[in-house]
């Protein structure tokens, strides 16, 4: 089942993100579909607030996963469309990016031109720049479930 968020534009191909499952890929150029695994992690990513597709480095695919109380970030990896794999970039602290004290912590969305992922936790919604890693509140504390940004 297709999740109910934004979808992802990467390169040539949109994405979304598939109930516990992983990404459903839709290629512009060639006009054809792909199912793309999750990387092999230690968190939960049975919730779908637990992680958000997004762009990375080069046009590649990127994936940001909520793994306790940090945020990992990983790259697809490909050898010219054909062998392709997971690669951990990063992995951040949330007391980095975020507030002390704040959690949980879901992820509801990301704006690709301005490279900043939205989280929500019992504080309120939070943009944060992927590049710094700064942070800003955007709302005080509302159940928010989805962000669609513009």
């Amino acid at each position: 089942m297709i999740i109910p968020r934004s979808s992802t534009v990467v390169d040539n191909a949109i994405y979304w993100m598939l109930d516990r499952q992983g990404i459903l890929e839709f290629h512009l150029n060639m006009q054809s579909l792909s199912f793309i695994k999750l990387p092999l992690v230690d968190a939960d990513v049975d919730d779908c607030f637990k992680w958000q597709i997004m762009g990375a480095k080069g046009g590649q695919l990127g994936l940001a996963i909520l793994a306790d109380l940090s945020i990992q970030f990983w790259e697809r990896e490909t050898n010219h469309g054909k062998h392709a794999r997971w690669l951990l970039r990063k992995t951040v602290q949330s007391d980095n990016f975020l507030p002390a004290g704040c959690s949980p912590i879901s992820i509801l969305g990301f704006a690709e031109e301005s490279k900043a992922i939205f989280l929500t936790t019992g504080d309120g919604l939070f943009m944060v720049h992927l590049e710094t890693m700064q942070y800003r509140k955007v709302l005080e504390e509302a159940e928010v479930y989805q962000i669609i940004p513009y």
